[in-house]
């Protein structure tokens, strides 16, 4: 579809919606990624509503999860109409209702005109202040929250993300990240609509599935940028067939950026090596930092400068400190490093005397300040105030600058605090997953005697024996990270939690564990 046909249909739907649509009234999205979901964005912002996407059915998920979501959302944003697409609209309107009062509607019975087809004026042209949409974050450890985007915030973050990624509009792109995902809808849609390039639209199902699928349509359509989470490039390595990808041509790729979740190293360069042989340049590698409260970006590496890392002691990074070493032997851990602040962004780190400071190496939480960068959910004054501090909206995650770039460590609400020192779960769960017969691990912490423990729930893969798994896995960690493990469970896959963005639902495995697995320490077993 040309812009030029977009912008037509965009305006002909909200000339329908307008008689409907209350100025900046709430109007929820449930769409997969499809032409009707971009439609409606459109219509509705023309409109002037603002759009609230909202994530469809998941796979094998209970719908019970997805009804819960979609209630608490549209009570919190005071959404009383939803948008739905017409896949699932059947089975969404017949179940909706008892957590809802909104009403669920296609694109097509939203904007069926009245007898007379008469055209509304279309809303004035928004105030930079204005509301643009509600971004709700995937709620990994704890109940999603609606951020309020301005338009200032998206224009300026949306620019500022163009000027980093040197795009233009020659820079197509593919993306299949779910456009309810702040990634998918400003990185992969909104992106190129600003920069006036080609844009190739993927059903995230579709990756989920093939994963190779994604390069290939990179190969066939000679594409430049697409950014995916670290686990995207991990999906690739474990399908990889080198008889399915006879023809593939990765050299056009010159922006694979890794973001969202923490970003594996070893991964990206495992990556880069697997498809050196069909083009792909470790250079193109480009590893950022952003969320849903920053619009989208943050901080990006340099177009064409590859991954950047440094190894620090382990040890003394667990008490809290950054001690620079110069190679990867044991006690050392590799970090990764996500950039300099884009344009209309500034990063801090506050540290624990709660002052915000630039000091190299100082580590602390990861705050940022800037245009771009949101200043409030909602209506939600609790998280708000919450989550703002002398001007500054503080992250949650916990990193440290060494020239102007940002490194991140790891999450604060994540942290497994043993023996006085601080482990963070994604790191124990890196090193869980590199263990041949792990298909997913989540580290959660109990109460020991003297301090928190680790525990792990494991996923094994097909055929893998769970006993001799968990000797493996605890003598993995033991001699990597020091630490004993209190207790290894085996549990399915369908146990395996995640949010709708593909993270771990952290407080929903923290339940599972409460509930079903949780010991005292003294009836552990070594």
């Amino acid at each position: 579809m040309s812009y030029a046909s977009l912008h037509e249909s965009a305006l002909a739907n909200a000339s329908s919606m307008r008689g409907q649509v209350r100025l900046n009234e709430r109007v929820g999205l449930i769409f997969f990624n499809e032409l009707s979901f971009i439609e409606s964005f459109f219509a509705i912002l023309f409109a002037g509503g603002v759009p609230v996407p909202i994530a469809p059915p998941q796979p094998f998920s209970p719908l019970h999860g997805f009804f819960r979501r979609v209630g608490l959302i549209a009570r919190q944003s005071n959404i009383h109409r939803i948008l739905v697409s017409e896949s699932i609209s059947d089975e969404v309107k017949e179940s909706l209702g008892i957590h809802t009062s909104s009403i669920v509607q296609t694109l097509d019975e939203f904007c069926a005109l009245d007898e007379s087809d008469a055209v509304v004026p279309l809303a004035a042209p928004n105030a930079i202040s204005d509301t643009a949409l509600i971004q709700y974050t995937s709620g990994s450890t704890s109940d999603p929250k609606g951020v309020v985007v301005s338009q200032e915030n998206l224009i300026l973050n949306v620019a500022a993300m163009c000027e980093a990624f040197e795009m233009n509009a020659e820079s197509a792109g593919v993306t299949w990240l779910p456009f309810f995902h702040d990634m998918g809808l400003i990185g992969g849609l909104l992106l190129p609509v600003f920069a006036g390039s080609d844009s190739y639209i993927m059903r995230t199902a579709d990756f989920v599935k093939a994963p190779l699928s994604w390069l290939r349509a990179i190969s066939d359509f000679s594409l430049k940028i697409s950014p995916a989470p670290n686990f995207a490039y991990k999906y690739c390595l474990e399908r990889f067939n080198a008889d399915s990808l006879s023809g593939l041509n990765l050299t056009s790729w010159r922006s694979a950026t890794s973001g969202a979740e923490p970003i594996n190293p070893k991964v990206m360069r495992a990556f880069a090596q697997a498809f050196a042989p069909y083009g792909f340049s470790a250079d193109s590698i480009m590893p950022l930092y952003g969320m849903a409260e920053a619009t989208l970006g943050a901080t990006f590496s340099a177009v064409g400068a590859g991954m950047q890392s440094i190894y620090v002691d382990r040890e003394a990074l667990n008490k809290g400190l950054v001690v620079r070493t110069d190679n990867d032997a044991p006690g050392n851990k590799e970090i990764v490093s996500c950039g300099k602040p884009i344009r209309h962004v500034e990063v801090s780190i506050r540290a624990d005397n709660l002052q915000f400071m630039n000091t190299p190496l100082l580590l602390g939480e990861i705050a940022l300040k800037g245009h771009s960068v949101c200043s409030a959910y909602d209506n939600d004054q609790k998280n708000t105030t919450a989550m703002l501090e002398n001007g500054w909206f503080l992250t949650g995650d916990i990193g440290f600058l060494l020239e102007e770039q940002l490194y991140v460590v790891g999450r604060s609400k994540e942290v497994i605090i043993i023996n006085g020192a601080n482990y963070f779960a994604n790191d124990i769960e890196s090193y869980t997953s590199e263990v041949d017969g792990v298909r997913g691990v989540v580290a959660v912490a109990q109460i020991g005697s003297d301090s928190e423990e680790c525990a792990l729930l494991i996923v094994p893969a097909k055929g893998s024996d769970p006993d001799n798994l968990t000797k493996i896995v605890r003598r993995k960690i033991n001699d990597e990270l020091g630490i004993h493990i209190a207790s290894i469970d085996i549990i399915a896959a369908g146990q395996l939690f995640k949010t709708t963005s593909g993270k771990i639902d952290r407080a929903k495995m923290k339940s599972l564990y409460n509930e079903n697995f949780s010991r005292s320490a003294e009836a552990v077993n070594p």
